[in-house]
Order: structure tokens, then C-alpha cells, then sequence
């Protein structure tokens, strides 16, 4: 009678821990005090600081996308895959906690600034409202026409996304092109 050794199979490697956060707890406090900022300048009703900080993080969140769209962005296009990895996961991280801060705090200061102001202080008269400025006085407290200023809205995304696309056959139609790189393949050409 032959014996048959039978090994038992190995336990599974442990997988690897992330060397990196996908959200930095550092920030958390941060982010929060900002948010207590925001809430207070709205508690308070003033003017003033509802402008200040929705210009604040209205030109923060512009800057940032600039910064990353048209400088870090061809840059990191440059680099090799490693290169790439290794920024992304140091740079990602902390764009979770700041863009979305950024964009949240911005809107919401400019939706209580327009709420605070008894009209729309901007460079339009009433000969010249815009579709954007009376979507907004629709919304106001003062006229109160909600569903008004939702369909005025619709119609302004719908003008913007014809626009694009329009934009886009004729950019394809003269020539526009962007080619995607694969590692280690040919380039290809993306109409």
C-alpha cells in the first residue's frame, strides 16, 4: 500500500495594507472649521462675509482646476507610470478633501449671499437681464417662482450642451485630434 503525502494549502498572503490614505484625517479638522466658518457667516446674515468667502472659495476652486488642468496635468502626462502612481497617490488624497470643500462652500455662500440681497447686484439692468440672472431673481424669496426658474434653468443647460456638442463637430470636422499614448504601444488617434 503506497502512502500519499497530501500538504495542506497555504493560507492566503495578507493583502497589502494601502501606503496611503484615501481621505488624510489631518485635513478632517480643517475642512470642519471651514464649514463652522461658513455656517456662521450665513447665521449672521451679512453681507459682507458670504461675499468674501464665496469670492474666496470660488477663486480658490478656479485656481485649483486651472493649476491641475493646464500645468500639473501635462506634467503627469509626461512622467513615467511609476512617476505617475506615486504623485497621484500623494496628490489625490488631499484633492478629496479640497476640491469638493471648495465647490460646496463656494455654492453655498453664493446661494445665501443672493438669498441676503433684495436683487441681483450685478453689471445687468432690467433691459439686459440675462437667462442666468432671471433664473435667479425667480428663485429669490421676493418672487418665489421656483418652478419658473427650474425650467429657465433646464433650457440654459440644454443652450450650453448644444453649444458644446456644436463645438465639438466642428472641432472634429477641421481636424481637432488627440492622441492617447499606451505604454509600451503605438499611439492612437481619438476623433
Amino acid at each position: 500500500m503506497t502512502d500519499v503525502a497530501v500538504h495542506a494549502p497555504r493560507a492566503a498572503a495578507p493583502a497589502a495594507a494601502a501606503d496611503f490614505e484615501i481621505i488624510p484625517r489631518k485635513g478632517l479638522p480643517i475642512v470642519a472649521v471651514v464649514l463652522v466658518a461658513t455656517i456662521v457667516a450665513i447665521a449672521v446674515n451679512k453681507l459682507w462675509p458670504l461675499e468674501f468667502l464665496h469670492i474666496v472659495f470660488g477663486a480658490g476652486w478656479t485656481v485649483v482646476d486651472l493649476f491641475v488642468g493646464l500645468i500639473l496635468g501635462p506634467i503627469l502626462g509626461s512622467l513615467a507610470i511609476p512617476a505617475r502612481i506615486e504623485l497621484t497617490k500623494k496628490l489625490m488624497p488631499k484633492m478629496a478633501l479640497l476640491m469638493p470643500t471648495l465647490v460646496l462652500l463656494a455654492v453655498m455662500n453664493f446661494v445665501a449671499a443672493s438669498g441676503a440681497t433684495s436683487s441681483i447686484i450685478l453689471l445687468a439692468s432690467r433691459d439686459t437681464m440675462t437667462l442666468s440672472l432671471m433664473a435667479l431673481e425667480l428663485s429669490s424669496n421676493a418672487v418665489g417662482n421656483r418652478e419658473a426658474a427650474s425650467i429657465l434653468s433646464i433650457f440654459i443647460i440644454l443652450f450650453t450642451v448644444t453649444g458644446a456638442l456644436l463645438v465639438r463637430y466642428f472641432g472634429r470636422r477641421f481636424g481637432v485630434r488627440h492622441e492617447i499614448h499606451a505604454p509600451g504601444g503605438p499611439a492612437t488617434t481619438v476623433r
